[in-house]
């Protein structure tokens, strides 16, 4: 269990999961729900852009970009860039692979002390690499 208060960034798996309006996931539900309480969400840009590029009602669009206005957008520094290409190379002097887009949320996770909340398996792959992503928060 991640302590309250810690940083969340879910990816864009999770969002879509708890937006599903006609499957929602019940457990992701009440989990980002709790997290949005304890102001702990982090959300990214290209998360934000991903979740409403897939959004065909151009009404709902405007709910719901209006309702993820709420919640701050981390933004990359040069140094994130380069922690992220750093990660890229160690891991590919292991035989792994990990994506800079993946490379990228890590490091921004590793700056803020938090986590990325992601139930994709190429996410878990990294966990025992030292990523800091986990599949329940």
């Amino acid at each position: 269990m991640i302590p309250p208060g810690t940083p969340i960034i879910p990816d864009i798996d999770i969002w879509l999961r708890a937006l599903d309006r006609g499957n929602p996931d019940p457990r992701i539900v009440t989990d980002l729900g709790r997290r949005i309480e304890d102001r702990s969400v982090i959300l990214l840009g290209w998360v934000r852009q991903g979740i409403l590029a897939r959004v065909a009602d151009e009404r709902q669009v405007g709910h719901l970009r209006w309702t993820l206005s709420g919640f701050p957008d981390l933004r990359a520094r040069e140094d994130d860039h380069a922690r992220a290409a750093a990660i890229v190379r160690r891991l590919r002097s292991r035989g792994t692979v990990a994506t800079p887009w993946q490379a990228l949320v890590w490091a921004l996770a590793e700056r803020i002390r938090g986590v990325v909340w992601s139930t994709d398996r190429r996410w878990q792959a990294l966990q025992p690499h030292g990523c800091p992503v986990r599949s329940a928060v």
